[in-house]
């Protein structure tokens, strides 16, 4: 079932990036040292990660990371050793002037991907949901979204109205002040 899990990441693709952009693998993440350093700034805790994140943290530490081709592309083959960091990235589009063909474009790009989920405001949610009925694709929706400055009752209210709406995922932003 959908929900809030507090031991997986994921990845967020930056909504200005193009679909090229969205696979192409950062050197950090190449360079084994940097990369090491970059998860434990991540996850501060490792022993403290359920067994499938855990599994995954230590398949980051010490495995090439790659992503595969998109289904359009033919799929070509991937080495057995790679990680495949599609089924853990958020296709994200936050921005409050995001139109209906962008939302459109995103559920598509995250179709071909195959992306874990988009992830949109809770007004596009129906969109979302529409457009990636007969995908894998989840959708993915934020409450308390940008400032988390709502009260735990407000907050509360958002993500039941969000899940009774289909969202498969809720990411709510936390009070920090």
């Amino acid at each position: 079932g959908g929900g809030v899990t507090t031991t997986r990441r994921v990845v967020h693709a930056h909504e200005e990036s193009t679909t090229e952009d969205v696979w192409r693998v950062s050197p950090v993440l190449s360079c084994p040292e940097d990369r090491a350093r970059r998860l434990r700034v991540l996850f501060p805790e490792p022993d403290s990660l359920d067994s499938d994140a855990r599994r995954i943290f230590d398949r980051l530490l010490t495995e090439p990371v790659t992503t595969t081709p998109p289904i359009a592309s033919g799929g070509a083959a991937v080495d057995a050793k790679s990680i495949d960091l599609a089924p853990f990235i958020d296709h994200t589009l936050l921005r409050p002037s995001a139109t209906a063909p962008m939302i459109d474009a995103l559920c598509d790009e995250a179709t071909v991907h195959r992306f874990r989920a988009v992830c949109v405001n809770g007004t596009r949610l129906e969109q979302a949901r529409k457009r990636l009925a007969s995908s894998d694709v989840r959708v993915c929706v934020v409450a308390g979204f940008p400032l988390g400055a709502s009260t735990s009752l407000a907050k509360g209210f958002e993500v039941e109205s969000l899940v009774v709406a289909g969202a498969d995922e809720v990411d709510m932003v936390m009070n920090i002040g």
